[in-house]
């Protein structure tokens, strides 16, 4: 988990600005939908078989979850409103997203970057 593959930070930074077109300059939904879960399903269980580091295990699939699930839950509050159950779930994601960016930090790992990323993503689908 040392090595950050260069192409996950991209992955975060174009669906933040797909989330933001889609909402100011009503983009396409269909377009962000289909790109934000191909994006959660890469972070979910395909970056699992691809990077199988054994040391900090732990920490590498709970931050694969989160992200996963906070870019899940931005794509589906296009198409359902944001009520208490998805902002309690989101407000529990970022907290455990925050933890997680300084454990991360805490042990010099640049995949740290990824957290502070998609912490933005989180008030934008709040508000």
């Amino acid at each position: 988990m040392k090595n950050i593959n260069l192409i996950e930070p991209y992955l975060i930074a174009l669906v933040l600005l797909l989330f933001i077109f889609t909402k100011l300059f009503h983009f396409s939904h269909m377009f962000y939908l289909y790109y934000s879960i191909l994006v959660a399903f890469y972070f979910f269980p395909i970056r699992l078989f691809l990077k199988g580091d054994k040391q900090n295990r732990f920490f590498y699939i709970v931050s694969s979850i989160t992200i996963s699930w906070i870019i899940t839950i931005s794509s589906i509050s296009f198409y359902i409103p944001i009520e208490d159950v998805f902002r309690i779930a989101l407000l529990v994601l970022s907290i455990l997203n925050l933890l997680l960016a300084y454990v991360l930090y805490d042990k010099k790992e640049k995949s740290f970057l990824l957290h502070i990323l998609i912490l933005f993503l989180v008030p934008m689908v709040l508000y």
